[in-house]
């Protein structure tokens, strides 16, 4: 049963795709930056998407020469006194790296950024999304506030292409974010 996959993993996995979709996946390429241009990878889902956005930032900037491939992650609104702030709701981590010790809490903290080398422009960058949904505002009020943050953001950085990354985290481990 193995005839519709375009990808085959070891027995007894044995095909990743056999009838989960209605056809293969294609392979992704990352969009092509020419010398000058500018990107940014941004974590959507907080928390660990940071790591998968400094690999997508890391591997964007190596196929494109003299392009500014920055990194970034969206967090809730917290206490960032050491970071450094460009705008209502974005911020750049210390340029001191700070590894991730035993024991060290990193839940609602900037502690996984805080730990990661630092790439372009300082990177990474911290989007303070303002509104988690939890309270009296309306889905669309909701959306207004965090689409406002995000695009002043975008705007300060001056970019002109985005790739937003999810690495499913929280689905993979509880099927639920832990809030």
């Amino acid at each position: 049963a193995v005839a519709r996959c375009s990808f085959v993993l070891p027995a007894p996995i044995m095909c990743l795709y056999d009838g989960l979709l209605p056809r293969a996946l294609s392979i992704f390429e990352l969009p092509s930056l020419r010398s000058g241009q500018r990107g940014i990878v941004i974590g959507m889902g907080g928390g660990c998407d940071v790591l998968g956005a400094l690999a997508f930032a890391q591997a964007w900037e190596a196929r494109s020469p003299g392009a500014t491939v920055l990194f970034a992650n969206c967090v809730s609104p917290r206490p960032m006194p050491s970071h450094e702030q460009l705008a209502p709701h974005l911020w750049r981590c210390p340029p001191n790296v700070v590894p991730l010790a035993a024991g060290d809490g990193c839940y609602g903290s900037t502690r996984l950024e805080q730990s990661l080398p630092r790439g372009a422009e300082g990177s990474p960058f911290l989007l303070v999304v303002p509104e988690d949904g939890k309270g009296p505002s309306s889905v669309e009020e909701v959306t207004r506030a965090n689409t406002g943050a995000i695009t002043s953001s975008l705007a300060r950085l001056r970019v002109d292409a985005i790739l937003a990354v999810d690495l499913g985290g929280a689905s993979a481990m509880t099927g639920e974010s832990s809030e």
